[in-house]
């Protein structure tokens, strides 16, 4: 489901785990004689471009030269606070060193992420994550910058404030509200109290997270059941592989792992051994520790709301998305439910109609442990079809359906072009271009797309940096107007992702449509970085509320199984292009359980606001997820914690798991409205569109380019504003008013 969202650091916003508040220069933690390895061959190129890594050793010249760009604005900061006396002039140069200090940090965080994720070399890897370390504790030094922050506020009460540019208004109240999420605006006590706090949420978060990926490898958290082998009919072969062969009578033991689980009650045909293998799964005591993780880094951030003022850890998160209220989030979810109701009952009826072929379950409920057989029986023609139009998604093919894709919206070229030594960490990694001849070069993007070993599991957009001004053209005397029309981008740096996805590693390096879905997902995210531009690295690209930052991501799946777009680059060896009544067959079966899938999601994302959103003690993830799948979807399960196994979800979007959901809700909105549901795709239809992922990041208003993609009228957009404007931004949430005419909303504006 929640397919990888970008890798998004900005200036500040990391752990704090120092309690320091003086402003005293950063010093090295790291040993400079500090040995990588015997890997220190120096190559042409460095690695992603970046001159300084050429060998692995680069990654100190890296850290060294930044935290040198750090300390020097840092003293600069401190001797010429902002006072009342301080001029416009003052205002903005020391905005530029404060989005300097951001860009510093980025420009080592973010490719040592990439690196030491993806890198087959461990020498390079471990040099990366050394140093990412290094730069995660000067982080956590500015985060206590107490003197910063305080330059911060009083920028934001400076009577010359309203008169800076927005997009700089914009930069500094985000950079105050950063600062203050870490409780730096708090007496030293409370602050300190908070600190500790999100040190404890980030331990028990990881072990939780770390228990999750090595469950099944710790054979002490695995339970056995001892099945004859004639009741094993159905199961595929390769699941034999991973368990000891049969003994003399016949009996396989198998596991309690997610994948055998996985496969028995996806595949077998015995409901007894379905059952019994899930049951055991579900009692396992080795749960108990998942729920102990769990509850612990729940309760701590409960209590991390309290002291900063909230009612709950939802009220906390969820003020800065554009849901802005769990209630609203609530309120969302149960508008899909009801909207999902069809649907899912159409589905189940088909589900109910496979249960019954089989005699001794025609007076059984529809039990979790047998869902996953009836659903795969219900679409097991899906993988056949998908694999059938694979030969038209070839990886060239692909290569050309990028650019197909982007003159139609943008006007602009996607190409290939070739890597120097040194610049890519494998040799299966490919480089492609953005341009246009009338601007030249918009940005580059790596593409690291079939398995290997060494990878991380899953897709992947990682940031290595994004469009910002160029510091030379960055004038305190002299801020022109914003006008996104008329950029000229060589007076930008020239953003750089890469998507790193892990499809299976066939000879021919062909996908089959629901890859093609995916990396076209991550291709979303990918142009959003790639078209943005500001004057800040803090407002480029992905920044921005969660909830935002998917629908360009989910938007461009719908471009996966449009015919129009893929019937002009999808073309087989014989030259014939992919066929519609393919694609056709291929839709019609994978939307088979296309209501189900949607209630699951909705579930998690319910078990994620009530997670988050009550005290930790009243907290039962088991009785609840119970409730939720016989109330929304007619389905017996046990009430188990056996669900945290898959849900490192809870931990990563605390409250806003539903996110993926809201964007996808907007993204098919978008998709009807300005699109035609596809029958209407080119440049003139979509420059409303383009706003999303084009030129001015966060520094725009999300909710008022939401509004404006589904309004009626520029009336309606008008009203909106004036409420946001009247009652604060904060209070006025898009989902409050997106359904009202015309007459409701002036209504609404005046008697809110």
């Amino acid at each position: 489901m929640m397919i990888s969202t970008p890798k998004i650091y900005t200036s500040f916003r990391y752990l704090v785990s120092s309690s320091s508040s003086s402003l005293s220069l950063l010093k090295r933690n790291y040993i400079s004689t500090t040995k990588f390895g015997n890997n220190n061959k120096i190559t042409k190129c460095g690695l992603f471009g970046i001159d300084e890594l050429k060998s692995p050793l680069g990654w100190e010249k890296l850290y060294e030269k930044h935290v040198d760009i750090i300390n020097r604005n840092l003293d600069t900061l401190s001797r010429n606070k902002i006072t009342h006396k301080s001029s416009l002039k003052d205002l903005v140069g020391a905005i530029y060193l404060m989005d300097e200090i951001s860009r510093s940090v980025c420009s080592v965080m973010d490719p040592a992420e990439l690196c030491r994720s993806v890198h087959p070399d461990q020498t390079f890897k471990l040099a990366a994550h050394q140093i990412y370390q290094d730069m995660f504790i000067t982080v956590n030094k500015l985060n206590t910058n107490k003197e910063m922050y305080l330059n911060m506020v009083a920028l934001q009460n400076h009577g010359e404030f309203n008169n800076l540019r927005d997009d700089y208004k914009i930069f500094v109240n985000e950079m105050v509200k950063e600062s203050e999420i870490n409780g730096i605006h708090l007496e030293p006590s409370v602050r300190d109290k908070v600190n500790v706090l999100k040190e404890k949420i980030h331990e028990s978060g990881i072990q939780y997270i770390q228990e999750i990926q090595n469950f099944d490898s710790d054979l002490d958290n695995l339970e056995y059941l001892k099945v004859p082998g004639q009741l094993l009919q159905g199961l595929p072969k390769y699941y034999y592989n991973t368990i000891p062969p049969a003994d003399k009578n016949g009996n396989y033991l198998l596991n309690t792992s997610s994948f055998m689980v996985n496969g028995v009650t996806r595949f077998c045909n015995n409901k007894n051994v379905r059952r019994e293998l899930y049951q055991l799964q579900c009692n396992s005591k080795a749960n108990q520790s998942l729920v102990n993780y769990s509850n612990q880094f729940l309760h701590d951030r409960q209590a991390l709301a309290e002291l900063l003022g909230f009612p709950s850890y939802s009220h906390f998160e969820l003020r800065t998305k554009l849901i802005k209220t769990p209630e609203n989030a609530i309120g969302f979810l149960n508008n899909l439910t009801k909207e999902n109701e069809n649907g899912l009952e159409k589905e189940m009826d088909l589900i109910k109609e496979i249960k019954n072929r089989d005699p001794t379950m025609l007076n059984e409920p529809i039990n979790e442990w047998d869902l996953l057989y009836f659903k795969s029986k219900l679409s097991e023609q899906v993988g056949d079809s998908a694999n059938d139009l694979a030969e038209y998604l070839s990886f060239e093919n692909v290569l050309n359906g990028f650019n197909s894709i982007v003159q139609r919206l943008f006007g602009i070229q996607c190409k290939r072009i070739p890597v120097e030594e040194g610049e890519v960490w494998h040799q299966d990694v490919v480089k492609l271009e953005l341009y246009n001849k009338s601007e030249g070069v918009i940005g580059h993007f790596y593409l690291d797309l079939f398995e290997r070993k060494e990878k991380p599991m899953g897709n992947i957009n990682f940031c290595i940096g994004l469009g910002f001004k160029k510091s030379m053209y960055l004038d305190p005397a002299n801020v022109p107007k914003h006008n996104p029309e008329q950029l000229n981008l060589s007076e930008y740096e020239v953003p750089k992702v890469a998507i790193v996805c892990n499809f299976a590693d066939k000879r021919n390096h062909t996908l089959n449509l629901p890859e093609y879905e995916i990396l076209l997902h991550e291709f979303g995210h990918t142009l959003h970085s790639l078209l943005s531009r500001g004057d800040f690295q803090h407002l480029c690209g992905t920044r921005g509320p969660t909830d935002f930052v998917e629908i360009p991501s989910t938007l461009m799946e719908h471009f996966a199984t449009n015919h129009s777009v893929l019937k002009e680059f999808a073309f087989n060896q014989a030259g014939r292009s992919l066929p519609l009544a393919g694609l056709n067959e291929f839709k019609r079966v994978h939307s088979q359980t296309k209501s189900l899938q949607l209630g699951d999601q909705i579930i998690m994302s319910f078990l994620d606001l009530y997670a988050h959103g009550n005290p930790p003690t009243d907290i039962n993830l088991g009785l609840m997820n119970q409730k939720l799948k016989k109330d929304i979807m007619g389905v017996y399960d046990l009430a188990s914690p056996n669900l945290l196994r898959t849900f490192a979800h809870l931990y990563h979007y605390g409250s806003y798991y539903y996110s993926y959901l809201l964007s996808k809700h907007y993204s098919q909105m978008i998709w009807t409205n300005h699109f035609n549901s596809g029958n209407s795709i080119n440049f003139d239809r979509v420059s409303l569109v383009s706003q999303i992922c084009d030129f001015e990041g966060s520094m725009i208003d999300c909710s008022k380019t939401l509004f404006e993609l589904e309004a009626d009228s520029l009336q309606a957009v008008e009203i909106f504003v004036k409420l946001q404007d009247t009652y604060g931004k904060e209070k006025v949430s898009i989902l409050d008013v997106q359904t009202l005419t015309i007459n409701q909303l002036a209504d609404k504006l005046d008697k809110p």
